[in-house]
């Protein structure tokens, strides 16, 4: 190894573990004969070769047999020799690998020094000087785990950048800190530890010092005893001598030992890093490590600190930068790490277990040691990350990881028990964050709005006489940057929330069971319970009716956590009855915008509450609002029977009630019980219900209020409904001119408005283009309705998603409208999306999608498919009993031309005839695009069979696009 003259210097002792793997991937092509060289036999070659399929794993495992099998004799120089070897002589890999850069460097100073000294006592005085200066570099780093680990990457790249910013145009005494912050688990420790690696081995920047001994120190701030354990072992490896007595306590000790430090420090301009680990707001050290600042009695170095706790870390800091470690580790190193541990290939169940896990290192390192010893102990059971996910999901906090705390002094704890004493401990030093742990405690794992929490934690704080708690902001900023939750950045369809993760969820699950056997009154537990149902419960009252955007955002985000209480038996049997009845209430009527929910489930849970409403006897507004959700829900799910009786009685609570919340909530059941006489076909109640509800809404609200706007849809549709069309289009365009003028928010009631007038203009349409063929507005309320729709879909996926029944209602009469504009592959797919969407949330209305969906399927020519999918629908609506509605003759109808087209002329002019008189009968009006559809069809297919012409095929679309 000649090199300029020299003799070339190796580190000492064993490659690490994190350079073997480094090392790995630069042999890929060389393993094999590269582990010949360095002793290993072919059999064991072999048996490496058959074990792992891929070439990194060969190449990694075969430097760890070589290194385990070697013991002591598996040195640099040793593995040096096997890379400088002729065969391949990678002397770039001996370089970055195996030579001890700063002794060379110290071995170079001692060179050039010596040309310039004759006498050679001076030059050992001076070899001797130089050797003290350079190599008292000394690292002491945070323990490290029995298991393997994964060099982090892209945070170290981080870090390296924050220390070249940091070190810019700053004074030569300047400290800079660096905070990594995160909760217990994350894989802070011992990315301090790699970033203490680094620095030591001169690839971190320093500054202006790189090429100089560096001092890298670990300080144990748990006790004033292990700071200065921590101090002494530094004073040992760094060689200090002892030139004074140290006397006295503990931290006056500690305080001389500091002092002789510093003065190293300043004597020998070492590059040092001071690693301050698991800092806690409680600790009472910090006067005995350097803070962040100019003009530092320490001089020029760095501080990096790991915390749970946020608020240490400086956000405004000029001379400090905090990292993150709340979100765990990224998918590609969180599957490296497991891999690497269980030596064992990754797959898709191993994605989902870091998912379960949050992919934090703590809860992988548990996972990966806990399948390694399943497939080494239990080889025929052929132990899979498929059977720890389902363990995972079953037994989460049951686990047994004791093979990894066993083995693992540097942190013998699984992640579930340290986030435990994380949150005990945080909850001590915070009244905020115990509040807040409680009430997160019984909510989902879904996103809570912020603002619920805090009113939460005000509460409480009021009610035990905390007067330091009460700026709401600052009750969100101690909840949002505590690092036992997670606060995400972009928030939640808009709303400021914060969550947990499952293991935090389940750590504060146990404190509560344990605080529960420790004595905790049964009194107590209920009155914890009522209080966080309340606080949920005020939140979705204070936002019910409300449409705007971010009203309906957060009356969703509050969803699955009235769920976890209405739904969860323990629970329910502490509930004060009154609580769980309003709760039942608001997860119903929140429902109603969550994408998939059937109106089953949500008439199930409003019956629930019914029931326990009927036993409390109460006939207060509260039962009248119970009464009107009841028969919406009824009417959405189909049970027109059930729905009247049910709005008849809250109708008659209301009745002769004159106060202004009894008139809004008189308003709202007209407005539901005359769009529900409108579904039994009864137009003429529908229209005096919905005309005296519109009256009973400007009363209550005025008349420019949005409630006015909603009511004046329906108005609309039913005046459409009874043909009354100019008149329909005359009430929502005055509706229109409303909304335009209100808040800039209400875009769910602007997308209402826009796609009931969609709505007008097409049905006007698709009447008068059989009887009106040829005048000039028919085609006008084509284009019209195009144009409407187009908006109201718009606004409706911005606000539910693509999967919620709102945008496809709107789909399927735009899908309609497309169809006669002559784009048939879109009508397809839009009419066959509401159909999906609305038969799966089991809605009143998926057969009468169905019918849009069967007309394009006739311009398509698949008539066989249609006549199938009609009947299945003419069948639906047996089943609902809903072939009292004037509606359930429409599929019917479009059965009776499906009939004709596949050659059944006799039944399909049978079925339309049936329907023409039932419609008569039901008082539709002669226009009606229904009525004058089926006329056209029947004067159509009798002129050519009195022509003798009825083999022919009949396409529905105007003449222009035949």
């Amino acid at each position: 190894f000649a090199k300029t003259g020299r003799e070339v210097l190796f580190k000492t002792g064993q490659p690490k573990d994190e350079e073997l793997l480094s090392l790995a991937r630069e042999i890929e092509s060389i393993w094999r004969p590269l582990g010949v060289v360095l002793g290993l036999t072919n059999a064991t070659l072999d048996e490496i070769h058959e074990d792992n399929p891929k070439v990194l794993d060969k190449s990694y495992t075969m430097l760890r047999k070589w290194k385990e099998s070697r013991g002591s004799g598996a040195s640099y120089q040793n593995l040096a020799e096997g890379l400088d070897n002729e065969v391949f002589k990678r002397h770039d890999l001996v370089e970055r690998y195996c030579n001890d850069k700063v002794a060379e460097i110290a071995q170079d100073g001692i060179a050039r020094l010596a040309v310039g000294l004759k006498d050679d006592t001076n030059l050992q005085e001076a070899e001797a000087s130089i050797t003290r200066r350079v190599f008292p570099s000394v690292g002491i780093l945070p323990g490290k785990p029995f298991h393997v680990t994964h060099r982090r990457g892209r945070e170290l790249q981080k870090v390296y950048d924050f220390f070249v910013d940091l070190r810019q145009n700053v004074s030569s005494s300047t400290v800079i800190g660096l905070y990594i912050k995160g909760p217990p688990g994350c894989g802070k420790t011992q990315l301090a530890r790699q970033v203490g690696e680094e620095f030591m081995q001169n690839n971190a920047p320093g500054g202006c010092f790189e090429n100089m001994p560096r001092v890298v120190a670990t300080l144990q701030a748990n006790s004033p005893e292990s700071m200065l354990q921590s101090f002494k072992e530094l004073h040992e490896k760094l060689e200090i001598p002892n030139e004074r007595e140290y006397q006295g306590g503990v931290r006056e000790q500690i305080k001389s030992y500091v002092e002789d430090f510093k003065n190293y420090l300043r004597r020998t301009k070492s590059v040092w890093l001071l690693i301050v680990d698991n800092l806690t707001v409680s600790d009472q050290m910090r006067e005995f490590w350097p803070s962040p600042g100019q003009e530092s009695s320490w001089g020029e170095g760095t501080v990096l600190v790991t915390t749970q706790d946020s608020e240490l870390a400086p956000r405004s800091h000029a001379h400090a930068r905090v990292i993150s470690l709340d979100s765990g580790m990224e998918e590609e190193d969180a599957m490296e790490l497991l891999r690497v541990i269980s030596e064992m290939d990754v797959d898709e169940d191993a994605k989902k277990v870091a998912s379960v896990l949050g992919y934090f290192p703590l809860s992988l390192a548990c996972a990966a040691v806990y399948v390694r010893q399943m497939s080494l102990d239990r080889p025929v059971s052929k132990f899979s990350w498929k059977n720890y996910l389902s363990n995972l999901q079953e037994y989460f906090a049951y686990l047994d990881h004791s093979d990894f705390t066993h083995h693992n002094p540097c942190y013998p704890q699984s992640m579930i028990r340290a986030a435990e004493f994380a949150a005990i401990r945080m909850a001590e030093n915070s009244e905020v964050l115990r509040a807040a742990f409680v009430f997160l405690s019984y909510c989902s794992l879904r996103p809570v709005p912020l603002d619920t929490v805090a009113d939460y934690v005000l509460r409480e704080a009021k009610a035990s006489g905390n007067v330091n708690i009460r700026v709401p902001d600052d009750v969100k900023l101690k909840i949002a940057r505590c690092s036992l939750l997670i606060y995400p950045k972009t928030g939640e369809r808009g709303i400021e929330v914060v969550t947990l993760h499952q293991v935090m969820q389940l750590a504060f699950s146990q404190i509560r069971r344990k605080q529960g056997k420790s004595g905790k009154a049964t009194g107590e537990k209920k009155k914890e319970l009522s209080g966080v149902l309340q606080a949920l419960n005020e939140a979705y009252k204070s936002k019910k009716g409300g449409l705007k955007e971010h009203d309906l955002a957060i009356r969703i985000l509050l969803c699955p956590h009235l769920k976890e209480f209405v739904e969860e038996v323990k629970v329910v049997q502490w509930l004060e009855e009154d609580l769980l009845v309003k709760a039942l209430v608001y997860l119903a009527d929140g429902l109603v915008h969550v994408a998939g929910v059937t109106d089953n489930y949500r008439v199930a849970l409003l019956e629930r509450a019914y029931k326990i409403n009927k036993q409390l006897g109460r006939t207060d507004i509260t039962a009248c609002r119970l009464l009107h959700d009841l028969g919406y829900t009824y009417r959405e799910a189909g049970f027109l029977d059930k729905a009247i009786p049910i709005l008849e009685d809250a109708k008659k609570l209301c009745e002769t009630e004159t106060d202004p919340i009894w008139m809004e909530e008189k308003s709202k059941v007209l407005n539901v019980l005359a769009f529900t006489f409108r579904e039994g076909s009864q137009l003429d109640l529908a229209k005096k219900y919905m005309k005296q509800c519109v009256e009973v809404t400007r009363e209550a609200y005025g008349n420019s209020h949005v409630e006015l706007v909603e009511r004046m849809c329906n108005l609309g549709i039913i005046l459409h409904d009874r043909w009354e069309n100019d008149e329909a289009i005359q009430v929502l365009e005055e509706a229109r001119k409303i909304i335009e003028n209100c808040d800039s928010t209400e875009m769910f009631l602007r997308g209402q408005v826009l796609n009931y007038t969609a709505k007008v203009h097409l049905r006007w349409y698709l009447g008068l283009r059989h009887t009106h063929p040829h005048a000039c507005s028919t085609n006008m309320h084509l284009r019209e309705s195009a144009t409407l729709h187009a908006q109201a879909l718009k606004i409706y996926l911005d606000l539910h998603g693509d999967n919620h029944k709102f945008p496809n209602g709107v789909r399927m009469t735009y899908g309609t409208a497309k169809l006669h504009l002559g784009d048939i592959d879109e009508a397809y797919e839009m009419c066959q999306k509401a159909v999906e969407v609305y038969r799966s949330s089991g809605h009143i209305a998926w057969p009468r999608a169905g019918t849009f969906l069967a007309d394009v399927l006739f311009t398509r020519g698949e008539y066989r498919r249609a006549k199938d999918f009609l009947e299945e629908l003419v069948q639906v609506h047996k089943d609902k009993n809903l072939i009292v509605s004037p509606g359930a003759y429409h599929p019917r109808a479009l059965l009776g031309e499906a009939f004709v087209h596949v050659g059944d002329m006799d039944a399909g002019e049978k079925i339309l005839d049936e329907c023409l008189q039932e419609w008569k009968k039901k008082g539709i009006h002669p226009e009606h695009y229904w009525v004058a559809r089926v006329q056209a069809f029947l004067t159509d297919l009798r002129s050519r069979e009195s022509m003798k012409c009825s083999g022919q095929i009949f396409n529905e679309l105007p003449d222009q696009l035949n």
